[in-house]
């Protein structure tokens, strides 16, 4: 199925384990079935592809869609966010991958003081910050 999208309504859905989930109901246009989908990557006006399947139950039809996925090449995509933004998300990633790396050093007795906490931490501050921005 291959189709812009006319309309999009969200529902919130108490699930059997008591989480609460999303549900998506999602019309194309030229198509009066309406599809059920559990993820809704898409906007009003955007052309979409997926995978349709049909079920009946209580003598009605339910058609579900699951959205094909855009090939966007791997890695650290930023989707619309402005350069600083990608920067503080950048440096927030190596940081926090940092301090979990030096807590394990902590933990093991790798690291015992505040010189080698700081010295690890901008060490691997550093390293992941230049893998994450290629």
């Amino acid at each position: 199925m291959k189709g812009k999208i006319s309309r999009i309504e969200k529902d919130t859905v108490k699930m059997k384990d008591g989480t609460m989930k999303d549900k998506f109901d999602i019309w194309f246009e030229g198509d009066t079935k309406q599809y059920e989908t559990w993820s809704c990557p898409f906007k009003v006006g955007d052309e979409a592809e997926g995978t349709v399947s049909e079920r009946v139950w209580n003598d009605k039809t339910y058609y579900s869609i699951k959205f094909a996925r855009a090939s966007t090449g791997g890695g650290f995509q930023p989707r619309g966010k402005s350069p600083e933004e990608i920067k503080a998300q950048t440096r927030s990633f190596a940081n926090s991958y940092a301090k979990d790396i030096a807590v394990a050093c902590i933990e093991k007795g790798i690291i015992m003081d505040s010189k080698g906490i700081d010295a690890a931490i901008i060490h691997y501050t550093n390293l992941f910050k230049g893998q994450l921005e290629g």
